[in-house]
């Protein structure tokens, strides 16, 4: 087996939203931004010492000696695409070790760096915790950090960062939605003995009012299932809280003790 040609980079995804319908509705503006979105990438990357690895339908993967270049480039990108057509663009950049073959790069590098442009929104610029702490004494770069987020397939959670430098667009963390989910920072759920049957409606309900108050009280005669049910919102919403999630029972409460304690206790 040949030896590997391994190399650090700095690994940048960009993709063009809604470029598939785009095409079915109006093919002539749909490649006239495909164009665009190419010659920008381009020029940029002549710029900055990029390397364009791969063209996609819709994206483009490319890499950088750094992460400096990496981020000034995306940011360039974006603004240039805001005129004279806008291309509804999104960009994610990482930073690690890769493996090169001849037909483009592989590694796990790459993978979190395809999840992160996954989170991405139009106009804006994601980046990794590992991009933001080799790039945050440039002087030159704004951040907003948008929390943790265990990536698909990823072992270990990753903080994501939006570069909010010269304007561009910054999600609502909240409305984050990608390859991955939110990582909480504490979840103690029971785990429940069986699939819970027969409850979507209630399950549906009760989601959308914790979503939507601080409290929720469900009241019911013993053995209805107020626990289970509970346990499984609690599962489904997971990723929703950065905070986390706990459970703390209360059936056992002695009555002297102190609810607030308790809590303490568990959290």
């Amino acid at each position: 087996m040949p030896e590997l040609t391994r190399k650090l980079a700095a690994i940048m995804f960009t993709d063009m939203v809604g470029f598939t319908s785009l095409m079915q509705t109006d093919e002539k503006t749909g490649l006239e931004k495909r164009a665009r979105h190419k010659e920008v990438i381009e020029t940029t990357h002549k710029k900055y010492n990029g390397e364009i690895v791969q063209y996609f339908g819709d994206g483009t993967l490319t890499i950088f000696t750094n992460s400096v270049d990496a981020v000034n480039c995306a940011i360039e990108i974006q603004r240039h695409l805001r005129n004279p057509i806008e291309v509804p663009l999104r960009i994610g950049i990482h930073s690690g070790n890769i493996v090169i073959e001849e037909d483009g790069i592989i590694g796990d590098a790459v993978n979190i760096a395809s999840r992160i442009e996954s989170f991405a929104n139009i106009g804006g610029v994601l980046i990794s915790d590992v991009v933001q702490q080799q790039v945050m004494n440039q002087g030159n770069f704004d951040f907003i950090q948008l929390g943790k987020f265990s990536l698909k397939n990823v072992e270990r959670p990753f903080e994501i960062y939006a570069v909010s430098t010269d304007g561009l667009t910054v999600p609502s963390p909240d409305l984050l939605r990608g390859k991955g989910e939110r990582a909480s920072i504490l979840i103690n759920l029971p785990i429940p003995p069986s699939p819970i049957l027969g409850r979507e409606k209630e399950l549906i309900e009760l989601s959308d009012l914790i979503l939507s108050n601080k409290l929720v009280t469900i009241t019911g005669t013993g053995g209805m299932g107020k626990t289970r049910i509970s346990i499984e919102v609690g599962i489904r919403l997971k990723s929703e809280f950065y905070g986390g999630t706990v459970f703390i029972t209360l059936a056992t409460l002695p009555k002297e003790a102190s609810l607030l304690s308790i809590i303490a206790e568990t959290l």
